[in-house]
């Protein structure tokens, strides 16, 4: 058994209430932007991976905060190109929506698992390439006093799947990478990090499809509860 398990937010733990894209077009619509929901989402998955990550090491750590909005603000434009007449405060109100819980819901099985876990005596921790807001989130849908650390970007001054921001919430345990077990339902971020790291993984596949042969390491379930420490 693990002694910690480390837990990737978004995707893991908690989804967005409900489709990216109908927030943006339904908050859009206040200030003059009418753009299809549908549209957004996949406009959304097309340009998020094409920008280039948030270059932590160019800033000093005062400065990681700023960068991260910066960055979101940068996708936010080149998702909608047309020119608003005051972007600024359309930004402003949605990066303040999802700071707030009620933007974000748990996934169902996901109380049970994290108070049973808590039973069996197994430190909790996130570590999550969310920022600060992820915290606020937790408290708002009281999970945080779940975990006893909780490692955003912004905090770590690096993003999965960067080595770095694992090896911060293990210093912060005081764990060695074997020690501790790291679930998330992004290949590259979670899978491909934390094996980059020395951590064994649960990667969480919420559709069910599953490779024909994982890494040794690796092991696939389609929710938390189908991980048996």
């Amino acid at each position: 058994m693990p002694k910690a398990i480390l837990l990737d937010a978004v995707g893991t733990l908690i989804h967005p209430m409900e489709p990216v894209g109908e927030t943006y077009a339904r908050i859009a619509r206040f200030y003059g932007i009418e753009r299809d929901a549908t549209t957004l989402d996949q406009q959304f998955a097309a340009v998020f991976p094409s920008l280039p990550r948030v270059a932590y090491r160019m800033h000093a750590p005062a400065q990681w905060e700023f960068a991260e909005k910066e960055w979101w603000c940068t996708l936010v434009k080149a998702v909608f190109k047309e020119e608003f007449a005051d972007f600024d405060s359309f930004f402003e109100e949605v990066w303040q929506y999802y700071d707030t819980p009620q933007a974000w819901s748990l996934y169902p099985e996901v109380p049970a698992v994290l108070e049973q876990w808590q039973r069996q005596e197994v430190q909790l921790a996130v570590v999550s390439n969310f920022d600060k807001r992820l915290i606020h989130v937790l408290e708002g849908l009281n999970l945080e006093h779940f975990f006893s650390a909780i490692i955003h970007s912004s905090l770590a001054g690096a993003a999965k799947p960067d080595s770095k921001i694992f090896r911060t919430c293990l210093n912060l345990l005081g764990m060695q990478a074997n020690e501790v077990l790291h679930v998330g339902d992004s290949w590259q971020d979670d899978v491909m990090g934390a094996l980059g790291a020395g951590l064994p993984v649960a990667w969480v596949k919420r559709d069910g499809a599953q490779l024909d042969q994982l890494p040794p390491g690796v092991r696939c379930v389609t929710e938390l509860a189908g991980i048996h420490l």
